[in-house]
């Protein structure tokens, strides 16, 4: 029994050595990976830097062991990639004169990221659509990836979280299982990107995403407050508004400005404010005096003391 296995190891190990021989004869060659960050069923461009060389040197790829692509000048191949965290082992041997020169080895692991985000900012109930940010309100973003090594699924907490605003690092919002950012527009209204790159401890999974966000202008919207239906959300009132009754009522809701007590709000009538209930500053009733048929412009507008960019207005046509 102790013969056989001195035997059986005698010859396992010149198998391992001299594999680990071929991929590292001579020097090693610069190997590139684009995109940098696959993800699952990417097509993604292998690429080999050998300055000097490239139009002299005959180059063998394989994948996973198994040769692909092979030819003087040779420099690139396309693979594609498998599900989140299957590694493809990618690698190049440079051959001049029959000798092996050079060579390289890559790993490809892909993975996944979901970016979650909202304004944190106000709409109306029964939206519909999540809250966007407006030029001066803030944004809670949400990282959530998909990340594999060796069939095993890492844990979100243990990994490192970078996030950028237009490629300029958040430091004091990256780091170890910071998974959430809350960023502020960089340029008021203007459309920004905000990307997140997450690895593991070991550096040998990692991915990226990125999501453009286009800050929104506040707007504040009326709808009709009905006697016995109450607000009528779906239905907003704009144009001209009619109605046969002695009597309407209407309500309005700010659209994505950060908060609705910090707001402050006027009504008006063909351009003459008027007061309202205090304690109900978006809700309006109006009653008809007289006969006949009358039009009238009604308007609120809102303006938020401490963000110059948090004002606005609303207007429509009444007729009664």
């Amino acid at each position: 029994m102790f013969r056989s296995f001195l035997f059986f190891i005698f010859f396992l190990l010149p198998l391992s050595a001299s594999g680990a021989l071929i991929s590292n004869v001579g020097s090693i060659l610069d190997v590139s990976v684009r995109p940098e960050y696959p993800r699952p069923n990417d097509v993604v461009t292998v690429r080999v830097s050998d300055p000097g060389n490239e139009n002299s040197t005959a180059y063998v790829w394989s994948v996973n062991g198994k040769v692909v692509e092979q030819g003087v000048g040779a420099t690139a191949i396309t693979v594609t990639t498998s599900g989140v965290g299957e590694v493809k082992v990618v690698e190049v041997v440079a051959t001049q004169n029959g000798q092996i020169r050079a060579s390289g080895t890559t790993f490809i692991r892909p993975g996944l990221i979901d970016i979650v985000w909202e304004g944190n900012t106000v709409t109306p109930p029964f939206y519909g659509a999540r809250p966007l940010p407006n030029g001066g309100s803030s944004l809670t973003l949400l990282a959530v990836p998909q990340l594999s090594v060796d069939g095993r699924v890492v844990d979100p907490s243990i990994l490192s979280y970078s996030w950028r605003v237009d490629g300029i690092p958040v430091t004091n919002q990256s780091g170890y299982g910071k998974s959430s950012a809350i960023l502020m527009p960089p340029r008021f209204g203007s459309a920004f990107t905000v990307s997140v790159s997450v690895t593991n401890q070991e550096g040998t999974a990692q991915a990226q995403s990125s999501v453009v966000i286009r800050p929104q202008t506040p707007k504040i919207i009326i709808y009709e407050n009905a006697p016995l239906l109450g607000v009528r959300f779906n239905r907003i009132v704009s144009g001209l508004f009619s109605f046969k009754g002695d009597e309407v009522s209407f309500s309005a809701y700010p659209l994505f400005a950060s908060s609705v007590q910090a707001l402050t709000y006027e009504w008006s009538i063909d351009g003459k404010p008027f007061t309202v209930d205090q304690f109900k500053p978006l809700d309006v009733k109006f009653r008809k005096v007289g006969e006949g048929v009358s039009s009238h412009a009604v308007t609120i507008t809102f303006n938020n003391p401490r963000n110059f960019i948090e004002n606005g207005k609303g207007t429509f046509g009444l007729q009664f």
